[in-house]
């Protein structure tokens, strides 16, 4: 539940940090901007907040415990993977080949699929 003031719910904002609604430090003309983006439409608050993310490197949060996109949470999914990965090689499960090997494969199928390979 927001403290938005139209009472809609924007979930591009993380309005529970300091300087979020009803912040006494907030500027009037923050707190206009806020109500604006508040009325607009869900597709034009996304494209609006993409375009601050690129100009700006504004950091948006979805949610404080939406964790889905955190940079930690990617890399700790990325590092169990590569545990996975390393786990079936050391058990025998997956057989390693060489370069030229993947290359003489690569080449052969795209060779069957008729896909021109470029040099």
């Amino acid at each position: 539940m927001s403290n938005a003031p139209s009472g809609k719910h924007n979930p591009f904002l993380d309005n529970t940090n300091a300087g979020g609604y009803n912040s006494p430090v907030m500027s009037a003309t923050v707190e206009h901007i806020r109500q604006e983006i508040d009325q607009l439409a869900p597709e034009e608050a996304r494209e609006l907040f993409a375009n601050l993310q690129r100009d700006y490197s504004v950091q948006i949060v979805a949610s404080p415990d939406d964790e889905t996109d955190s940079v930690a949470s990617i890399d700790a999914e990325w590092d169990a993977e590569l545990d996975a990965r390393i786990k079936d090689i050391e058990q025998g499960k997956v057989q390693l080949i060489s370069g030229d090997e993947f290359e003489r494969n690569t080449a052969a199928l795209f060779a069957e699929l008729g896909i021109p390979r470029q040099s």
